[in-house]
């Protein structure tokens, strides 16, 4: 994936020990630690790029073996307590992704 000069100096980052401690963070943990691929702090690494952009805080990525073959999954993370009124919030992050792969870098 060809990332936009805004978020080229994202850094994956081995293991789960380096994600922030927000407050009202749920604690995250991998079942299997051998299928963690890694991770991205996708807000802090974006702040500067795209400030008023609505950012998922992470990006976890594991080795999926699932019995038809290996492949990579994503997972996008808050990393805070949300509510049912911050929907359309989590609906504009699920479009962020796509909008930021359809830009020419």
């Amino acid at each position: 994936m060809m990332l936009s000069r805004g978020a080229r100096h994202l850094i994956k980052m081995p293991g789960l020990k380096a994600l922030k401690r927000n407050a009202g963070a749920v604690p995250i943990a991998v079942a299997v630690p051998r299928q963690l691929l890694g991770r991205v702090d996708i807000d802090g690494g974006c702040k500067r790029g795209y400030p008023c952009e609505h950012r998922w805080d992470y990006l976890i990525g594991l080795d999926s073996k699932d019995g038809i073959g290996a492949h990579a999954v994503e997972v996008h993370v808050e990393a805070h307590a949300a509510t049912t009124r911050g929907v359309s919030i989590l609906h504009k992050k699920l479009q962020w992704p796509k909008r930021l792969r359809a830009k020419p870098a």
